[in-house]
Formats: C-alpha cells, structure tokens, sequence
C-alpha cells in the first residue's frame, strides 16, 4: 500500500471507508494472543506514554534495559538504538490507520470494532483488542478511555504477571510531546484513569513507574 494514498484526502477518505470493497474483503480480526503472550511473557516491556516528560530521557543509553519498548499512537519521529524514547517495537494504536504501513514493528489495534477492517491495509500479522476490555474499561472509567490506558488495560489482560516501566503518563489534558500546543478538549476521564492505574500498580509489584 503507497503512502500516496494517505496524502491525498479524497482518496485516503475513500479508501478506509466501508464502500472499500478491497479493504473489507476476507477481513477476519485476530484475537488470538498466544503467539504475542509468549513473546512479552517475563520480558521487561516499557510502555511509553505520549507526555512531555518522555524528553527528558532523549540521551538515556538504557536501551538494552528494556526488551520490549511499546508506542502508544504515535511513532517515534526519529527511529535510533540510543534511547528508548527513539524506540518502538510494538505500536499500539487506536487513529492513524496509516500506522499500519509503519515498517519493523508489531502493530495491536486498540480502537473501535467498527474500524478493525482497517488492518487489512497490511499484509504483516496485526493483533486486536477484544472488544469486550473496552466496554468494560468503559463503564470502569465512566468515560471512554484513553489509548493508553487501554494499552495497559491490554497488557494486563494478556499477561499474569507483566513486567511493565510506565514512562511518560501524567493522566491529564494536553502536553503530548508532539504537539507545540495542548490539545483540544476530550472526552476521558484523567482523574478516574490515575487511579485505575494505580490500582494495578499496587497489585503487581512487578509493574512501575519511571518518572
């Protein structure tokens, strides 16, 4: 698939609708998590948030700290073995399905299940997440959740004792790294997702945060 297409707003428009009729066909989601359980099971995976805060370790050289480094929505801007905010094995996403056509990297659709046709865009294997974790973080949070928080809400579930570096979650509006302003207003509840996610933090003494 040509990143052309992506370019262009009337195609890019067209061709991840569902009059797609190439996009839709033989469209099958993949819940089947074993093969990716075994790959993270005790291994010790960073999940990188999107805060300010992540820049501060930019000439961190602990790259090798980390087996697994995990993006949330947003590829690094510039891919590099120095610092694991440069990294992304793993991209975990829920907008942007030209993250599909991100090369050297497993992809897992967090979004919603009416988009997960999206995934046929590539022919790598993709993951999706089970459509039930998000109604039930939904009702949990009183609010849609954030992709990051469905990111942990993922790893939690398919891992019983993950052992997860938190790095860049502040669990507030705005001051994403890759924006120069904040960002609009939306729909989640930060002060309900900080709890939800220091409930699991206190369960799994494996599970930490990096400030």
């Amino acid at each position: 698939m040509s990143k052309k297409v992506f370019q262009n707003k009337f195609l890019k428009k067209f061709f991840l609708s569902k009059y797609n009729f190439f996009l839709l066909k033989k469209y099958s989601p993949n819940y089947n998590y074993s093969v990716l359980r075994k790959k993270l099971n005790n291994k010790k995976i960073a999940l990188v948030g999107n805060s300010k805060k992540i820049l501060k370790h930019k000439d961190n050289k602990s790259n090798k700290k980390f087996d697994f480094v995990i993006r949330i929505n947003v590829y690094p801007k510039i891919k590099s073995t120095k610092s694991f905010i440069d990294r992304c094995d793993i991209l975990m996403f829920s907008n942007n399905p030209e993250n599909y056509l991100k090369k050297n990297c497993l992809k897992v659709w967090l979004g919603e299940r009416r988009y997960e046709y999206w995934s046929n865009i590539t022919k790598e294997i993709t993951y999706n997440s089970n459509p039930d974790w998000y109604r039930q973080l939904e009702l949990k949070l009183k609010a849609p959740p954030s992709t990051g928080a469905m990111a942990f809400n993922f790893l939690t579930k398919i891992l019983k004792n993950p052992k997860i570096t938190l790095i860049g979650f502040e669990h507030k509006q705005g001051n994403a790294w890759y924006k120069k302003l904040n960002q609009p207003k939306d729909s989640h509840n930060y002060k309900n997702e900080k709890k939800f996610f220091e409930e699991i933090l206190k369960k799994n003494t494996n599970i930490k945060r990096l400030s």
